[in-house]
């Protein structure tokens, strides 16, 4: 390798959402790409330190360095270079080949009109019978609401707004069902504005899509002409970034909820969806180092979604899909949770969720920022985006659990909670 290759600076790696894992007393970091553009990657801890030193400046001498005094091992030449022709071979780089890939994907994915089921067979039964007996399930365990949604009658209050998890299906399944419970017992809604927790950084903060969601139990339309409206106030192309619904989970289970909640239900109207996902961190209303990009792009969001919203005649829901806390060696810090964790997890929680009750946004964004969010609380963004768009108040916590998510006690919290 000649003196320019050693100097030039490096592709850059991508964003991607590691995963630490534990293999036979192996510490192993598995690599995710949330818009699905690379399958998913096991790596040494070794290899990701080396991928995360690819800033797009550092080059390989540069690397080699950081790498031998992180690891006091000196890699060679030919060693680095076969890393780096690895990672590009599995679209872990942002290089020219990796673009070509993404662009066919993005071309393909534009001229579809059906969002397919991306955790189909996987997060779920691909069976309709056996989906909807799972989901009954819920409702039905002793935790759960207790009747399922065959048993439940439509009232006169309308839900206005509804808070549900998106955590695996398995884990979070009783807290859905207490939010899709209330929604059974609703006034018919013909419009559900599903606001996800996009969990890749979304250029513009939202990402809406056209796409017919499509699941076991059939085929979800979108709301065109409230999406159209929404468009028109916020003065911007929202489905410019819709290739970050491909792989997204967050609104694809609140659909499966939803479905099985109002198919086929005496008295409903038949509905439709606008999926939005939204991605932005609590940091951009730092009073020490604020986004004011970030936070432009959301009060003009929130402000075009209060707009429409208002002028929308016909009822409409709003659905925040959102979990809470996630603490613990798989979410970056350097312990294991023990109970005490749990019950400091447990206490804030509970503290943010009554701000959350009151319908009071910047209150929100204030008590993540006192301590600089180290609960890593994901469903900020839409959370945020329903409270600001809507006036909100009253809100009833109907659930709160937590789930277990490796063998080192790393955990995550969600609730689910009704505003009429």
């Amino acid at each position: 390798m000649d003196e320019e290759q050693l100097t030039q600076p490096c592709p850059r790696a991508r964003a991607l959402s590691p995963i630490p894992i534990e293999v036979e007393g192996q510490q192993l970091i598995v690599l995710r790409d949330p818009l699905q553009f690379s399958p998913e990657v096991v790596v040494p801890p070794a290899v990701y330190f080396f991928l995360m030193s690819l800033d797009g400046q550092n080059s390989l001498r540069d690397i080699k360095l950081f790498f031998a005094r992180q690891f006091q091992h000196i890699i060679t030449d030919e060693e680095s270079a076969h890393i780096l022709e690895e990672l590009d071979r599995h679209f872990l780089l942002d290089t020219e080949r990796f673009r070509a890939h993404r662009d066919e994907i993005v071309r393909a994915y534009r001229n579809e009109t059906v969002r397919q089921p991306s955790h189909q067979g996987s997060a779920y039964p691909d069976d309709p019978q056996v989906l909807a007996a799972q989901l009954d399930s819920y409702y039905c365990y002793p935790d759960g609401p207790g009747q399922p949604p065959s048993a439940l009658t439509a009232g006169e209050r309308r839900v206005r707004a509804l808070i549900a998890p998106h955590i695996s299906i398995h884990q979070g399944g009783t807290c859905f069902a207490w939010a899709y419970s209330r929604l059974c017992q609703s006034a018919p809604i013909e419009t559900f504005v599903i606001l996800g927790t996009g969990h890749a950084d979304i250029p513009g903060c939202f990402a809406a899509t056209r796409k017919t969601f499509l699941t076991p139990f059939g085929p979800v339309p979108v709301d065109l002409e409230f999406l159209d409206r929404l468009e028109q106030h916020d003065g911007s192309d929202l489905c410019r970034e819709e290739i970050y619904h491909r792989g997204e989970h967050v609104i694809e289970f609140q659909t499966l909820f939803l479905q099985h909640a109002l198919n086929g239900r005496n008295g409903q109207p038949p509905y439709r969806i606008v999926p939005i996902l939204c991605s932005f961190l609590p940091d951009a209303w730092s009073p020490d180092e604020p986004n004011p990009e970030v936070t432009e792009s959301v009060e003009r969001f929130c402000q075009a979604l209060r707009r429409t919203l208002a002028e929308t005649t016909r009822p409409v829901c709003v659905i925040c899909s959102a979990d809470l806390a996630h603490i613990g060696w798989r979410y970056g810090d350097p312990v294991r949770i023990s109970r005490a964790h749990i019950d400091c997890m447990e206490r804030d929680d509970y503290a943010m969720l009554k701000i959350i009750q009151s319908g009071d946004a910047d209150g929100f964004a204030a008590n993540l920022l006192r301590d600089g969010n180290r609960r890593h609380i994901c469903g900020f963004p839409c959370i945020y985006t329903m409270l600001r768009a809507m006036d909100l108040s009253g809100g009833e916590l109907l659930r709160y659990n937590y789930s277990a998510m490796d063998e080192h006690n790393s955990t995550v919290s969600y609730a689910s909670m009704v505003f009429y």
